[in-house]
């Protein structure tokens, strides 16, 4: 993945990202929770972002090794200055396009909100990267949200028609959600299984929301722009959504939190190549 690629990408996005992770609703304790985790394992934080999801393993289990990998320069850069001195993380620059062998191989993956980032072909290559990755008897952990610039009742015609072009835009991967089973198991994970978190928001929450969406919005404003017209359809359209969100008693705004699990197989340490038709 590259800045072109991440259509969030701007100097705001580490603090958007922070703001995020401690929202109730984005709560990583809560998502983390099924995961299993045991002294000397060597982990990966694939796409750490902000760092603060590694921070939290390390404090969770401190005689473990993290590696936290990001694409952004910046988000690295930044994540070493807030929690480079734990001394069981490691933050490295690393495109999950073209995972660095030199890494090693390990225990436990960890790829939390970074695949609907990705188009669905380069999303099914950083799976496979990702079991390559993993020692035989590693397990990949993906959480992933769905319901995100999903439709809002009440909406207008133009309200719903840019809603759908932003889901459907090939650049990202809106539904890739509720693909992750199936993902890992066509790509060789076995004893798949996965656990589905809702997040509602109403009062303080969808106040908190709100502000998360305006901010990813204004990160994104190159990729809006393009998908639903130029200035003006955004600027109509960030008009009509936040007003309608903001305004409207009794809006319902909800996401589902997918937790999608799987296991390298033991027998299998051959790298997986991967295919278009994987």
């Amino acid at each position: 993945m590259s800045k072109k690629n991440y259509v969030l990408d701007s100097q705001s996005e580490t603090e958007r990202l922070d703001k995020q992770a401690q929202m109730k609703a984005f709560n990583f304790a809560d998502e983390l929770q099924f995961l299993k985790i045991t002294s000397g394992q060597k982990i990966m934080d694939a796409g750490c972002g902000s760092g603060i999801v590694s921070d939290y393993l390390s404090r969770l289990a401190p005689r473990v090794e993290i590696v936290a990998c990001d694409f952004s320069k910046d988000r690295i850069e930044e994540a070493k200055v807030k929690y480079g001195s734990t001394k069981n993380i490691q933050f490295i620059q690393q495109n999950l396009l073209e995972i660095d062998k030199s890494l090693g191989s390990f225990d436990v993956i960890i790829c939390r909100y970074v695949l609907r980032h990705f188009n669905s072909d380069d999303g099914k290559k950083v799976i496979a990267n990702l079991f390559n990755a993993l020692k035989p008897g590693g397990t990949l952990y993906c959480i992933d949200v769905e319901g995100v610039m999903g439709d809002i009742y009440p909406a207008s015609d133009f309200l719903r028609e840019s809603l759908r072009k932003i889901r459907e835009s090939k650049a990202v991967d809106f539904q890739v959600a509720r693909k992750l089973p199936i993902l890992l198991s066509e790509h060789g994970f076995e004893t798949v299984d996965w656990k589905v978190l809702m997040s509602e928001f109403k009062g303080e929450s969808l106040a908190q929301e709100i502000s998360n969406l305006k901010q990813s919005v204004q990160n994104a404003e190159s990729f809006a722009k393009q998908v639903l017209g130029g200035d003006q359809m955004l600027e109509r359209f960030k008009d009509e959504y936040f007003s309608t969100l903001l305004n409207q008693t009794g809006i319902m705004l909800y996401y589902n939190r997918v937790i999608a699990f799987g296991t390298k197989p033991k027998a299998n340490s051959k790298l997986r190549l991967f295919t278009s038709n994987s």
